[in-house]
């Protein structure tokens, strides 16, 4: 299992969460802020510093698919969304069945 990150610009991150709602998983989305100075923000044309972040428990095999649906969206190739991935190596036995319960009532 992989905690699957992806940060997005406010109010962009219907895209991203349609395509994980594609495969089993487990998400929820925080509003977040960028803490990039003014001038850094110009000097790299980037001007919103508002945020979505979207975590969500996605199985290893589904990562790379995940990562080509995003890949076609403006919104993450040229607007500076940023998604990456953290291996979940001991989860407590707890959340796993937390995790599970949820997919089976979704299907």
């Amino acid at each position: 299992m992989k905690l699957l990150i992806t940060i997005v610009d406010r109010n962009h991150s219907d895209k991203f969460v349609n395509i994980l709602n594609k495969v089993p998983r487990f998400q929820g989305i925080s509003l977040g802020k960028g803490t990039a100075t003014s001038d850094i923000l110009d000097y790299l044309g980037i001007g919103e510093t508002g945020k979505d972040v979207v975590w969500c428990v996605v199985e290893d095999e589904d990562v790379e698919g995940i990562f080509a649906e995003f890949s076609k969206y403006k919104e993450f190739t040229q607007m500076g969304a940023v998604a990456f991935t953290l291996s979940i190596a001991n989860i407590g036995k707890k959340f796993y069945n937390l995790i599970k319960a949820l997919e089976v009532k979704d299907d």
